[in-house]
């Protein structure tokens, strides 16, 4: 049970600093016209925690994109596209 939780919250703590940061510190496009560096993280968290490192990482950039002013019907069409 432990493992399960840890695999998920790493990634999703990891996805929250490098989305809010990529969106803080570098000029941002219109929504879908960008290759971000949180987009790694995705891939990343997925092979090194499996299932649940998705889960995270993709709940986490879920969060991020409704802070960031995003739609929810993008927010999710970008959460099932990721994972």
């Amino acid at each position: 049970m432990k493992t399960k939780i840890k695999n998920f919250i790493i990634p999703f703590i990891l996805m929250v600093i490098i989305n809010l940061g990529t969106y803080t510190l570098l000029p941002t496009k219109p929504f879908g016209m960008e290759l971000s560096p949180y987009l790694g993280v995705l891939f990343i968290s997925s092979m090194f925690f499996g299932v649940y490192g998705a889960i995270g990482s993709t709940s986490a950039n879920f969060i991020c994109d409704l802070i960031n002013g995003y739609s929810i019907e993008s927010s999710i069409a970008s959460e099932i596209t990721g994972f």
